[in-house]
């Protein structure tokens, strides 16, 4: 696929991390599952995503996984980064 833009990169990104994320087995990523259902939390997962994909070529399910692992072990989302933006 050919983007124009890095634009229509970024929402091609978002799109399909969205799509992942639709996925959520609340079984398997308790803390990710939660935390798409409020918007605060989904804006958070999706910047800390592709901050992950962007740094590393990684696919999206693992970098969902490596997030999942972080909030277990520290389940306070607030030690995730901030957007600087």
């Amino acid at each position: 696929m050919k983007f124009k833009n890095d634009q229509e990169r970024l929402a091609a990104l978002k799109q399909r991390i969205q799509e992942e994320l639709r996925h959520c087995e609340q079984h398997y990523r308790p803390q990710i599952c939660q935390l798409k259902n409020d918007p605060t939390g989904y804006q958070r997962l999706e910047a800390e995503i592709i901050r992950m994909v962007s740094a590393e070529p990684i696919p999206i399910a693992t970098a969902i996984a490596l997030l999942e692992t972080e909030l277990e072990h520290s389940p306070n989302f607030n030690s995730l980064p901030d957007d600087e933006a």
